[in-house]
């Protein structure tokens, strides 16, 4: 349930975050139906199946490729600079 509501409340707060406005509920709706939903019914086996070894696993692979991304991310930065993120998604850039 924590990951349902982690889902359904991030489309606000990065719009927040970014200074645009709010995504409609069907937005949410969708981006709930069609991206969550599949991933929870294609994975719940592996949680009863390995329930010690599957959240540690999950934890782990989710940092690493959010380390990777933040790594690629920072790289593209400093090789295009502003073109990289043309939105104001790194603080020095925040209008």
């Amino acid at each position: 349930m924590l990951a349902l509501a982690i889902a359904a409340v991030s489309p606000f707060l990065a719009a927040r975050a970014l200074g645009l406005e709010a995504p409609g509920s069907a937005l949410v709706v969708a981006m709930l139906a069609f991206g969550w939903l599949p991933a929870i019914l294609l994975t719940d086996k592996y949680t009863h199946k390995y329930p010690q070894r599957y959240t540690t696993y999950l934890l782990s692979a989710h940092t690493k490729s959010a380390l990777v991304m933040a790594l690629a991310f920072l790289i593209l930065h400093l090789i295009f600079g502003r073109l990289a993120a043309p939105l104001p998604l790194l603080p020095s850039q925040a209008c």
